[in-house]
């Protein structure tokens, strides 16, 4: 797992599965409130919520193989949960493949009220 520089070239990388919230993504970045980290090819944008790790979003072939590290990091550095945000209810199950139990926690529904 090694850190990504915030570039247009690595955000091109998260480019679909942050969808429109990709500037404020990178925003958060910048910040350093969230981490953009390269995990088996995978690109992730992970941030720290009290004792959850929350993954923001996170694009690439390789999640069923990143995934596990991602996960006994979080235990390493004391993490209690880990919350994977996602537009693809296909999350399950391919936590489910890696025997990952997980469960559906929120939706989120995003209302315009003004633009």
């Amino acid at each position: 797992m090694e850190a990504l520089t915030l570039t247009a070239a690595n955000l091109e990388r998260i480019k679909e599965a942050a969808g429109a919230d990709l500037p404020i993504i990178a925003r958060e970045i910048q910040a350093g409130q969230a981490q953009f980290l390269d995990c088996y090819g995978c690109a992730f944008v992970l941030r720290a919520e009290g004792s959850e790790m929350v993954t923001v979003c996170a694009e690439g072939k390789n999640l069923l193989k990143a995934v596990p590290l991602i996960i006994q990091k979080a235990k390493e550095r004391g993490y209690k949960t880990i919350r994977f945000h996602t537009k693809r209810p296909a999350l399950q199950r391919l936590l489910n493949k890696i025997k990952v139990p997980a469960y559906e926690a929120e939706r989120v529904y995003r209302v315009v009220i003004n633009g």
